[in-house]
């Protein structure tokens, strides 16, 4: 079974650290950048990996957050 995947975007380390620490103890595989630059480039490596080495139902998700609610 392919173990998904999951980028946290957060610029404040404690909550990035959190968020990435529950994840994988959830049984993901988190990866935390600081913002959405870094973010863009994560997705556009994981995507020519999977293209060259995976098979295609090996994906990214991706959760956008709407800061206004906090």
């Amino acid at each position: 079974m392919i173990q998904e995947k999951i980028l946290v975007v957060e610029d404040d380390i404690q909550i990035q650290n959190f968020m990435v620490y529950t994840l994988e103890n959830a049984g993901f595989e988190a990866y935390a950048v600081p913002g959405g630059k870094e973010a863009m480039v994560m997705v556009r490596i994981h995507r020519s990996y999977v293209r060259s080495w995976h098979p295609p139902e090996e994906r990214l998700r991706i959760i956008l957050q709407n800061r206004s609610t906090y």
